[in-house]
């Protein structure tokens, strides 16, 4: 087997993952501002988002905002963890098995 197809097998391995984020600094006029930026990011780097649920908690100025995601990538666990981790705070990260 040559190397081009090893690392061609590789690229297109997808695996599932389900994150919990903790969204630092959310209140009521940034909260959609930041839910998109989230979206936008995982699209752009080609990670599908299966499922998305937030909650929210606190009824003052800040909030408390959890978000729980399910996404498919053929990027592996660190290259996702440096793409959320400047603006959200990793509570929860594992990878789902049997993903296809």
């Amino acid at each position: 087997m040559k190397l081009q197809d090893v690392l061609k097998e590789e690229s297109e391995k997808k695996y599932e993952y389900k994150i919990m984020l903790a969204i630092p600094f959310a209140d009521n006029n940034n909260i959609k501002h930041i839910m998109t930026k989230l979206e936008f990011v995982m699209k752009v780097n080609d990670i599908e988002i299966v499922r998305i649920a937030s909650s929210t908690l606190g009824q003052d100025l800040f909030l408390d905002v959890v978000t729980g995601l399910r996404i498919k990538t053929s990027l592996k666990r660190t290259a996702i963890e440096d793409l959320l981790e400047p603006d959200f705070k990793i509570m929860s990260f594992k990878e789902v098995k049997n993903a296809s």
